[in-house]
């Protein structure tokens, strides 16, 4: 992929995206999404940590937590 951009949500930001996030990626969603509003955030500390993703056919994976995201899920957030 090409033209990385930096991180630009601010802490605030980040933690009220922590629910949305959650919601958007769970799988079992008729037994999570009940759950969301019981979810208390709190401010301890911020610290971004970069993770480098590896470009595969159609997805990024982080080698060390074999997390992966879909390649076309960045592309369509970008046109947003």
């Amino acid at each position: 992929m090409t033209n990385i951009y930096p991180v630009t949500l601010d802490r605030v930001e980040a933690l009220q995206a922590i629910k949305s996030v959650l919601a958007n990626s769970t799988l079992n969603k008729e037994k999570r999404l009940s759950l969301l509003p019981k979810i208390r955030l709190g401010e301890f500390r911020c610290m971004l940590t970069y993770l480098p993703f590896v470009a595969q056919t159609h997805d990024l994976v982080q080698e060390h937590t074999l997390t992966a995201i879909q390649a076309a899920a960045i592309r369509y957030g970008r046109a947003l």
